[in-house]
């Protein structure tokens, strides 16, 4: 029971340092999909539709895998590779909107344009950085490109269940595979 605690206040430390510090995505532990709760009510419209495409239709979007407050990640196939990829939009929902019958993105008001241009230059760093590590636990990102009035990137697409879903599925972890997360993200972030 303590090591489960420890465990799990570990992870929630981590969650949030990751949040706030690290700039890329750990395989194995935190996936590709981190879900939070929208304060919109229509999600279908902030999301682009399934089976769109995207430059020039060497992305397809098959579905949502997640969303949180700044972004959108989709399941994508790379149409001539004919490879699943992940593909992650920059999507501040608090400051922006989708036209329903173009996909580009509005931002609401004069005010937070100056906003979402600096958030979007964050996004577009952070993808930049993340394609120049090369570790087993940090997903490798393929492409970046600006398009719909926002930016995207594309990565891998790891199948399976993030670590919070396999706790919630599985419950407690024996404390041997706690260590060996542990050590996982230790040796991505060192």
């Amino acid at each position: 029971m303590m090591i489960w605690v420890w465990f799990t206040m570990l992870y929630d430390n981590f969650v949030n340092y990751y949040h706030k510090y690290i700039t890329h995505p750990l395989r194995d532990f935190i996936n590709v999909t981190v879900t939070h709760t929208f304060v919109k009510t229509n999600y279908a419209t902030m999301q682009l539709q399934n089976n769109s495409t995207l430059q020039d239709g060497k992305y397809r979007i098959i579905r949502v895998l997640g969303q949180g407050g700044f972004g959108i990640t989709y399941l994508s196939e790379h149409t001539m590779l004919g490879k699943l990829v992940a593909i992650k939009e920059f999507f501040p929902k608090e400051y922006c909107d989708r036209e329903e019958t173009t996909n580009k993105i509005t931002v609401g008001t004069k005010n937070t344009v100056d906003i979402v241009d600096t958030l979007k230059a964050k996004f577009i760093k952070e993808a930049r950085n993340i394609s120049k590590l090369s570790h087993t636990n940090i997903v490798t990102i393929f492409d970046i490109f600006q398009e719909n009035e926002t930016a995207y990137y594309v990565m891998e697409y790891i199948d399976g269940h993030s670590l919070a879903e396999l706790l919630k599925l599985n419950g407690p972890m024996a404390e041997e595979d706690a260590l060996r997360y542990i050590r996982k993200i230790a040796n991505a972030v060192n």
